[in-house]
């Protein structure tokens, strides 16, 4: 259990970050963002990240604001990941994110390795967000079901998958327990199953989701879904109500000794080596 560094990748790279906020580079575009984990000081001069800064979003870390523009950005541009096959669209959001998580570097690798050990492995991702992860999937070889409440996001994930040649990803506008329950009921198998959920949403027909509610009644599914034999699954959280030590013990209940857990904090790195946590990452795969 120990912190895991992103790989920096050409298109990405965390600049700085402190007194709460984090610089990042995505592809030719530089980001001055809210980020809670970021409770130490910074490196730069605040005239650094003004000078550096393209875009500064003012405004709560949960809630809406606005992007403070220095120049032009256009609403869509895109960047490559993943030795530079994959590319995805970013965008400037009412809520501070831009359609990419870049602390997932380490898990896209993760599950690359799984998909390619595996023969076609169907491949389920929960709270899936733009597709980043189901691209990776996608293209190391799995059949990809990837599941979203929201509608627009899940058209966005289209547009990533049309924009990297992948026309057959099966998208579903879902609820992801109610998604779950259904697939139990079809008594469907996963060889991967990822899950990203977070703190609080809302599902499509206004399904209220809430971590520390929810989240042991979806494993307990979740394990009836996972192939018994060759099964990984891979959860991310981000609330403080699950901590590390708490998350591990969760997830132990619900898979047994037969599983290898691993549980650990995904961090991103400067370019100096200062290191950022930023999700606690569950691993879980049969054992060797």
């Amino acid at each position: 259990m120990q912190h895991q560094p992103v790989t920096t990748w050409s298109d990405y790279e965390l600049i700085d970050f402190g007194r709460g906020r984090k610089l990042e580079r995505f592809g030719p575009y530089v980001l001055d963002r809210p980020e809670s984990q970021a409770v130490n000081d910074v490196s730069l001069t605040v005239q650094a990240w003004k000078n550096l800064a393209d875009a500064r979003y003012d405004g709560p870390e949960t809630g809406k604001g606005q992007w403070i523009l220095k120049g032009a950005i256009p609403d869509i541009w895109e960047v490559r990941y993943f030795d530079k096959i994959l590319k995805i669209q970013l965008f400037l959001s009412p809520f501070k994110h831009i359609g990419l998580f870049p602390e997932q570097f380490d898990n896209w690798q993760y599950i690359a390795r799984k998909v390619e050990q595996l023969k076609e492995p169907r491949v389920l991702n929960l709270f899936a967000y733009t597709g980043a992860a189901s691209l990776v999937a996608r293209s190391a070889g799995a059949h990809v079901t990837h599941v979203d409440a929201s509608k627009s996001i899940v058209n966005r994930a289209r547009q990533n998958f049309e924009g990297n040649t992948f026309s057959d990803v099966r998208l579903i506008i879902e609820d992801a327990v109610k998604f779950v329950a259904r697939e139990l009921r079809r008594e469907s198998v996963y060889q991967g199953i990822i899950l990203d959920p977070p703190a609080f949403g809302r599902g499509p027909k206004g399904e209220v989701w809430k971590l520390e509610d929810h989240l042991p009644e979806l494993l307990q599914h979740v394990s009836k879904l996972l192939d018994p034999e060759n099964g990984f699954l891979i959860m991310n959280t981000y609330s403080p109500a699950y901590s590390l030590e708490r998350t591990h013990e969760l997830l132990k209940e619900y898979f047994p000794k037969t599983y290898n857990i691993d549980s650990e904090w995904l961090t991103i790195t400067t370019r100096d080596g200062r290191s950022l946590p930023m999700n606690i990452v569950n691993r879980v795969s049969r054992q060797p």
